[in-house]
């Protein structure tokens, strides 16, 4: 395969195709881009239609959010692809996706094009049971005490809850992904299905020599290397939250900093791969961000707790580091708390700015008490990361081994997963039976977004798209069975993190709505497809049109699309 990434003309082209005349190859594939970088946001409904339900129903049906928006790219008046200029133009392409102007009805073919993040529907029972039993439970719970905590520092205070709303809402969505797989997992007995399968597994690649020298011990290997990340799981799982957001930002930050600072006074082929002077010069500008989420009181509360965390560590996993602060019998946490917000200059994002690429010896004699929790876990911090590096690269080689043996088994009936390439899935538009006695329409209808408006957030439907309903001030855009207009629909395509703003696109390769969600029921797909639950939930197009025409008054923008 051959890349141009430059702008291209028929000279371009002739002249790179003449460039192969002789050789071997017998096929020439050749992408050319375009580069657009003044894009901007021209129409997007209010957070109470695009985000109608938030937590509450997400991953759940049935569904009414309008999650859409429209952008426009402009261009120099000569057509280039610029950075933005008040002289720049709208975009004219010579082709682009057109809406469908026909009724949907279950059964209709449909597919996506898109860019699934990452599916693992080839691990095996030692991945499982990993996660069923350790990663996904811990997460739960740990992203439910950080929520519960939120939740009651900022119950009245609404600047809080704005500030904190990004970090909360990743980590309602995380966690209630995570409850789903264990739930999903548990009630489709996941784990033993996997365990029979590799029963068998196990006697083919046992049945011969070959193969038994080959493969017969590789799920055991597997196994001894998760073995040996569980010895320390306790102690990591408190340097991750020491490290990360859970610990607070001014923790977070500072430890970067410092971490920054022992990694450039490594010799430079030891450092980490990326630690350019762009790069720290794009973390001291991303601070910004950071800081403009700052809320005090959630971060010291987040802090004392990750510390307590550390201070139950039992045995020699505990962080030696950090014994003054547990054992200090003239100060308690608490205090060693109150006492480092008190006294740090961590709050004021330039002089955090400041510190960034200064040696750790410096870094150190500020006595600064977020600089010197980053110092004090350093050192176990880089042996924990270097066990799991090991344990990466060593499972990623098995992994790689196993899948060529389960090719060698199966032959080519297997499908790849999704490693975060551009797919194509397809499926028709299928309501489902989540439990006994339920059966769940594919089509959701504005009628469903007035009988769950409370007035009160999340279910706060403006009054205009009520009075809308209410007239039946439809336009063109109700659905003739549904007599109302339709929000969203189900359908079977094959979807992951990562599909979300994906079009979907009927049998004519129009679009007929914006994937945005799964269902709740089938939140193992990440590790199995499910043909009976699976579903991928769109945004119906004739919603958006419908808001963006009746809701928004910018019809103007359907003329210039060429739908109206």
């Amino acid at each position: 395969m051959a890349e141009l990434k430059t702008k291209q003309n028929e000279a371009d082209v002739a002249e790179f195709i003449n460039s192969f005349a002789g050789t071997e190859q017998k096929r020439i594939i050749m992408h050319t881009y375009k580069v657009f970088k003044d894009i901007r946001i021209v129409y997007a409904p209010p957070r109470s239609i695009g985000n109608y339900g938030d937590e509450i129903d997400n991953w759940m049906w049935p569904r009414h959010t309008g999650d859409f928006s429209f952008m426009r790219i402009y261009v120099s008046p000569e057509g280039e692809g610029t950075e933005y200029s008040a002289e720049n133009v709208p975009y004219k392409p010579v082709v682009w996706l057109k809406v469908a102007q026909s009724d949907l009805d279950e059964g209709d073919f449909n597919f996506i094009i898109g860019y699934p993040g990452q599916t693992v529907r080839y691990r095996s029972s030692n991945s499982v049971a990993w996660n069923l039993h350790k990663n996904y439970p811990f997460s739960v719970s740990n992203f439910k005490d950080a929520i519960a905590i939120s939740e009651e520092l900022t119950k009245d205070d609404p600047a809080g809850r704005l500030k904190v709303a990004s970090l909360m809402q990743g980590l309602e969505n995380a966690m209630k992904n995570y409850q789903g797989n264990i739930k999903g997992m548990t009630k489709t007995h996941f784990l033993e299905k996997k365990l029979a399968f590799e029963k068998e597994f196990l006697e083919w690649a046992n049945s011969t020599p070959e193969r038994k020298a080959k493969y017969g011990d590789i799920l055991a290997r597997e196994k001894a290397q998760y073995d040996i990340i569980e010895t320390t799981y306790d102690r990591d799982n408190v340097i991750g939250i020491l490290q990360g957001v859970l610990a607070g930002s001014l923790a977070g930050v500072a430890g970067n900093i410092y971490g920054i600072s022992r990694e450039l006074e490594k010799p430079e082929g030891e450092r980490q791969p990326g630690l350019t002077e762009d790069a720290l010069k794009e973390f001291g500008e991303n601070l910004q961000y950071t800081y403009n989420d700052y809320y005090e009181p959630l971060d010291r509360a987040l802090l004392l707790r990750a510390l307590k965390m550390a201070a139950a560590i039992q045995g020699d996993q505990r962080l030696a580091g950090l014994e003054d602060i547990f054992t200090n019998p003239d100060m308690t946490p608490e205090q060693w708390v109150e006492n480092a917000y008190t006294t740090t200059k961590m709050k004021d994002a330039e002089f955090a700015k400041s510190l960034i690429g200064k040696p750790s010896a410096e870094l150190e004699k500020l006595n600064d008490p977020f600089i010197s929790i980053a110092a004090a876990i350093y050192d176990v911090a880089e042996e924990a990361s270097k066990t799991s590096q090991a344990f990466s690269a060593n499972v990623t080689a098995l992994r790689k081994d196993y899948i060529e043996a389960l090719y060698e088994w199966k032959g080519s009936s297997l499908y790849p997963d999704a490693t975060g390439t551009i797919r194509f899935t397809w499926g028709p538009i299928r309501g489902y039976k989540p439990a006994d006695a339920v059966w769940y329409e594919p089509f959701t209808s504005l009628q469903g977004v007035v009988d769950k408006n409370s007035g009160e957030e999340p279910f706060n439907a403006p009054a205009q798209l009520v009075k809308l309903r209410e007239a039946e001030d439809f336009g063109n855009y109700a659905d003739p069975e549904l007599s109302d207009v339709p929000v969203a629909f189900l359908n079977q395509c094959d979807i992951t993190g990562g599909n979300s703003g994906s079009p979907v696109m009927n049998a004519k390769g129009e679009i007929i709505g914006v994937a945005f969600d799964g269902n709740w029921e089938a939140m193992t797909s990440d590790w199995q497809y499910d043909f009976d639950l699976q579903r991928c939930i769109a945004v119906d197009f004739r919603y958006v049109l419908f808001v963006t025409d009746k809701f928004g008054n910018a019809g103007f923008l359907l003329k210039e699309m060429g739908i109206n």
